[in-house]
């Protein structure tokens, strides 16, 4: 079975569910952002791309063409096809329409991806789409057999009694690189404000679930299948049983290396619906969102960082905390979609150690881990990545004056962009020349070096010393 899942990033062991042909592919899609989903596909079984683009004529969404219209024609031209690895490729835009994946053939495997989170935008407001089918949900899977990947896309404005953005029932399902915002689960049953994950496997990566609400479960997710949730955010969700993830008795959920951040203090941000269902949580941190019933079986997997104190957790998570200091949702750049900031001054703040606790090597953009050479990892969805450059000071003196170099300094953040430099953590710079007031004229150089600071990734630039000749003095005697 296909998986374009990168290798080793589960803290607590999936158990048999996932295969090892499905950890083994598409290790290099950490910096590609699914960039090469078609060229990870296995050899063996043939490849076909359908290319979807608002701009072509339904005449021409055909095998021999492979150009549809619409998103739906291209699932529909996918079907006929069998034991084939297919991708639906989608150019920029918005698709105003509520694809339905059915009824595919035993053996295919299917990937629908946009052209980024920004650029490729499902709206789901008409409840319809070109092949006459209803569906509710911005996107519904509704089929088994087929491992059906989505990536680089957003999922809008869906509403629907289950799952506004995506419904999934059964069947396996990743995703990559999503965005599912300002969709609703009304009415009834009212649950998954985003997603649903019905009986089946789903994991979902690289990804931000914002602004949905559930009338009355899981403002983001409601999971009574398998979930996995890796370098995501979960922010401003709103479920009066759990704004951001409901884990039901059938459910097993996973959240690792997760921000979650809840609108408001009513209703805790994760539901486990008892302590036979299973439910872990590690490296994640939990800002106004914490869990029901003091756990309720709701497993520590270790370094979480909760705004309360109301999901138990061990002694390496802290707890109560008032300084996780979560930035606004934004772009803090890389190919992934929105993400909340943090900086040195949160409590997240390298509180993971490196080695198996970091087990995950990049953020949610596709940043490093961990973002400061030598330092431990930042809990939550975003690694904090400074740079410090030093700069020996360049000047020019006169023969035998005793030189001295001076430091300057630039800062910037990655994925934010330049900012004052904070030097409170810096030790250890020395600055020097190899000129002493007694060389001869000259160029020296001059350098910096032995810096530490935990906030920073440190470099370094020369400088250069001139020593000019001194202006020669003449006695003259009266006449």
């Amino acid at each position: 079975m296909l998986s374009l899942r990168r290798p080793a990033r589960h803290a607590v062991p999936i158990k048999s569910k996932v295969t090892p042909a499905r950890l083994g592919l598409a290790a290099a899609l950490a910096a590609s952002a699914l960039g090469a989903v078609g060229a990870s596909l296995a050899a063996a079984t043939p490849s076909v791309t359908i290319n979807v683009n608002p701009s072509y004529n339904a005449s021409n969404c055909t095998t021999a063409s492979l150009q549809c219209p619409t998103i739906q024609e291209g699932i529909e031209l996918a079907r006929t096809y069998s034991n084939t690895n297919l991708t639906i490729s989608i150019a920029p835009g918005t698709y105003v329409e509520n694809p339905v994946i059915r009824s595919f053939p035993s053996g295919d495997t299917l990937a629908i991806r946009g052209s980024g989170s920004s650029k490729t935008i499902i709206n789901g407001s008409t409840h319809t789409n070109s092949s006459g089918l209803t569906s509710y949900s911005v996107l519904w899977n509704h089929q088994t057999k087929t491992n059906v990947i989505i990536a680089d896309l957003s999922l809008t404005k869906g509403i629907s009694p289950n799952g506004g953005a995506l419904y999934s029932d059964g069947g396996s399902v990743q995703l990559y690189n999503i965005e599912a915002d300002h969709n609703a689960a009304t009415g009834f049953p009212g649950i998954g404000g985003a997603i649903v994950n019905h009986s089946g496997q789903m994991e979902i990566f690289n990804s931000t679930l914002a602004d949905n609400s559930a009338s009355k479960a899981g403002g983001a997710i409601y999971n009574d299948g398998y979930l996995v949730v890796e370098e995501s955010t979960l922010y401003n969700n709103f479920g009066p049983y759990a704004n951001a993830v409901y884990n039901t008795i059938f459910g097993t959920s996973y959240l690792n290396f997760d921000t979650v951040h809840d609108p408001s203090s009513t209703g805790p941000g994760l539901y486990n619906f008892n302590t036979k269902s299973n439910f872990a949580v590690g490296t994640t941190i939990l800002d106004n969102a914490g869990c029901n019933g003091s756990g309720k079986g709701i497993t520590d997997s270790g370094y979480n960082v909760e705004s309360d104190n109301s999901c138990s957790f061990g002694a390496t998570s802290k707890v109560n905390s008032s300084t996780i200091n979560l930035a606004p949702l934004s772009y803090y750049g890389g190919p992934g979609p929105l993400t909340a900031a943090i900086d040195p001054t949160s409590s997240a703040f390298e509180i993971v150690p490196t080695g198996s606790p970091c087990f995950i090597t990049n953020d949610e953009r596709y940043v490093t881990r961990p973002g400061i050479t030598g330092q431990n990892c930042d809990a939550g969805a975003y690694e904090y990545s400074a740079n410090l450059v030093i700069t020996a000071s360049s000047s020019t003196i006169t023969y035998g004056t005793t030189p001295t170099v001076t430091p300057s300094y630039s800062a910037t953040v990655v994925g934010i962009g330049p900012v004052t430099p904070n030097l409170s953590h810096l030790s250890g710079l020395t600055c020097s020349t190899t000129a002493t007031a007694a060389s001869a004229p000259g160029t020296y150089p001059t350098t910096c070096s032995g810096a530490t600071d935990p906030d920073y990734n440190i470099s370094y630039v020369p400088g250069t010393l001139t020593i000019v000749p001194a202006k020669l003095a003449f006695l003259t005697s009266p006449v």
